[in-house]
């Protein structure tokens, strides 16, 4: 689907050698290149608008805005459009169950029927019985869930997991990778070892703060005039289609794999304190567990 980006590029040297640049100079000639880039894919109909912000641990380091955030209406791209992130809600709801294994609530290692029971005793889908999936493996989708619960309708968080665990195993844990609906169990988990609502929990443990104000899973009115429009091919002409979405005033269920609502800024304060922590700030973990959730877990 094509639909308007919201980028952070983080500054990774810590953790990514080939980043050569972190909080010294910056090619200020490769960042003036980046709105001529993106409004090449405006001017190509293949988006209808960009912003783009990258960022070290601890200054903003450039912001480019592009296009439009609605077509129909000529409505400008801004720095304060909101944008629907998806799966980039993944990350956050990672981060807050790590919070939890910090305090002890619970531990990746352990299965997830230990809290949630729908979860015992799993079989795969010609019948044959499965072991347990676990916390780790339901946070790097190799638990061999289902994509989706099959529910339809208005429904809670824990609804929407209890029927994900009565779905037959995709495969054995542990043994593939496969994208799935992994990180709504973990929304579910947070639920549980919290005894807040996970919308609750995100909003009191993450984005309070870290001032994220635009980051949520309901907008207010007038956060919805600053939404972005998505949009999608539209056919042979090279146009693009808008996509009809939810009504995002309205109250649903916070989906933890991809329901949030924010702005380049909001991400950016969420990315940004991810690499003070690695500088042993603990604004969100401790070092020791962004590293564990930065190294390869799947080999």
């Amino acid at each position: 689907m094509s639909r308007f980006l919201s980028l952070v590029p983080l500054c990774l040297a810590s953790l990514i050698p080939s980043v050569s640049v972190c909080g010294g100079e910056w090619d200020k000639e490769r960042l003036r290149g980046l709105p001529q880039t993106l409004q090449g894919f405006v001017d190509e109909g293949k988006i209808a608008g960009a912003v783009t912000l990258v960022a070290s641990d601890d200054d903003v380091i450039d912001v480019s805005v592009v296009g439009l955030a609605d077509i129909a209406s000529g409505r400008a791209m801004t720095r304060e459009t909101i944008f629907r992130v998806a799966s980039m809600t993944k990350p956050i709801t990672a981060t807050a169950l790590m919070r939890l294994v910090e305090q002890g609530k619970l531990r990746v290692e352990e299965p997830v029927a230990k809290y949630i029971p729908t979860f015992g005793s799993p079989k795969l889908k010609d019948g044959t019985a499965a072991r347990e999936v676990t916390i780790a493996e339901v946070l790097t989708h190799t638990a061999g869930l289902a994509s989706a619960s099959g529910l339809q309708g208005e429904r809670t968080l824990a609804e929407e997991v209890e029927a994900i665990g009565r779905q037959p195993l995709q495969f054995a844990p542990g043994t593939r990778w496969q994208y799935s609906s992994g990180l709504t169990v973990a929304g579910r988990l947070i639920e549980i070892a919290s005894g807040m609502s996970y919308e609750e929990y995100l909003r009191k443990e993450i984005f309070e703060p870290l001032g994220m104000r635009d980051s949520g899973f309901t907008l207010t009115a007038e956060q919805a005039k600053r939404l972005a429009t998505t949009y999608k091919p539209g056919g042979g002409d090279g146009k693009l289609a808008a996509v009809e979405i939810p009504d995002p005033t309205a109250k649903r269920m916070p989906n933890p794999s991809g329901g949030l609502y924010s702005t380049a800024d909001d991400m950016a304060k969420f990315y940004q304190a991810v690499l003070r922590d690695l500088r042993g700030t603990k604004a969100l973990l401790a070092e020791e567990s962004i590293r564990r959730m930065l190294a390869p877990q799947t080999g």
